[in-house]
This record gives structure tokens, C-alpha cells and sequence, in this order.
């Protein structure tokens, strides 16, 4: 019953929105609906909440829902994940960070931005492998980006250094080198030649 009333309010939360986002909502009415909606699932500190924490579990991935649904037509909406993601940050949630990150992606696949997030909160979790995996789809995706380069560079430092893995450390000289050479910033050429010169010198077995 709980998952039915959920649905329908979602339902009702999404078509305020969509209302407020358009520009339609010329008596405001929408806008206060969707504050109203926002109050079921907000405590008087800003912390999301509904029923037990299982059901807040579902609610929260039932918003993810509304907001990736209408980040295409609306990317106003993307400040609403936000919220989500700085809730799941303040409560170390990292699961659900990653749960969102990865429905975000599938919606915004050239934004390197989530690629780099969605790392940094398996990063967070020591998790390298899950952080390699990420930076690698977002270099296979944009191949000339410095940038991703340059963090997989850092990923695979990080676990050659944990692991003394000789295999890990040349993939991490051949990303730094790489985002060296496809880097125009003198400025961040610097930083890279750091972790370069530190990735040179890790010892492995």
C-alpha cells in the first residue's frame, strides 16, 4: 500500500515539475505543489525521509527517477541529483551515490564530470578496479580528453603502489604520459609531470 501511495505521489511530484521546468506554471501553484511533495520526503533538517529506512531507500530511488527522467528536456533538474548526491555524501551512503552516478551516465554518457564522480566515490571506497573500469569507459568514450587520461594515470598509481604491480605501473606512466602530451595547459602540464615522475618511481616486485 506504502509502494502504491509512493508511486502516485511520484507521479504528481514528476508533472509539477515538468510544469515548473517549462515555464507554465504561471500561478505558482506547481511550484508549491512540488515544495508540498518535497515535504513527505524531508525532515525539518533537510535530511530525505519516508517510513522506515528501507522505505527511505526506495523513496530516494524513486526521486533519482523523477529528476534523471526529466534531465534531458530540463537540465535545471541535474541541481535537484545534486541534493541527492550531497545527502548520500553527508550519510557516507556510497552505494546509493554509485546507483545514481550509474543511471546519470546512461542518460548523459559524454559528461566527463560524471565519470569522474562516479570514480571518485569508488575511489572512496578503495575500490580501484571499479574506479579503473569507470575512467577507462569514459577514455574509450573521449579518447583525446587529457583529462581522463590523466586520472587514470593517478587510479592505476594508486594501486600499483598498493599492489607493487609492475603491469598497473606501466599503465599508469602510458595514461600520464598520454594526458602529458594531449595536454594544452602549461599549468596542468606541471601536475602532471609530478605524478608522472611519482608513477616512475614506484617499486614493484
Amino acid at each position: 500500500m506504502v509502494h502504491k501511495q509512493l508511486n502516485k505521489a511520484m507521479a504528481a511530484y514528476k508533472k509539477a515539475w515538468e510544469l515548473v521546468y517549462a515555464g507554465t506554471d504561471s500561478s505558482g501553484y506547481s511550484r508549491r505543489l512540488a515544495q508540498e511533495m518535497q515535504k513527505l520526503v524531508q525532515g525539518s533538517h533537510g535530511v530525505f525521509r519516508y517510513g522506515t529506512e528501507e522505505e527511505m531507500r526506495v523513496t530516494l530511488a524513486k526521486l533519482e527517477d523523477v529528476f534523471i527522467e526529466l534531465l534531458p528536456q530540463y537540465p535545471s533538474a541535474k541541481t535537484r541529483l545534486s541534493s541527492l548526491v550531497q545527502h548520500y555524501s553527508a550519510k557516507s551512503q556510497y552505494d546509493d551515490a554509485i546507483r545514481l552516478y550509474r543511471k546519470l551516465l546512461a542518460v548523459q554518457p559524454d559528461d566527463i564530470n560524471v565519470y569522474y564522480r562516479l570514480a571518485s566515490f569508488h575511489m572512496s571506497r578503495h575500490d580501484y578496479e571499479a574506479e579503473i573500469a569507470v575512467l577507462q569507459q569514459g577514455a574509450d568514450r573521449m579518447p583525446d580528453h587529457w583529462a581522463i587520461h590523466f586520472r587514470l594515470g593517478q587510479a592505476y598509481s594508486r594501486r600499483a603502489a598498493e599492489d607493487t604491480s609492475e603491469k598497473d605501473k606501466r599503465q599508469a606512466i602510458s595514461h600520464l604520459e598520454k594526458a602529458l602530451r594531449l595536454c594544452k595547459s602549461s599549468t596542468q602540464k606541471r601536475s602532471i609531470q609530478y605524478y608522472l615522475t611519482k608513477a616512475q618511481g614506484i617499486k614493484v616486485n
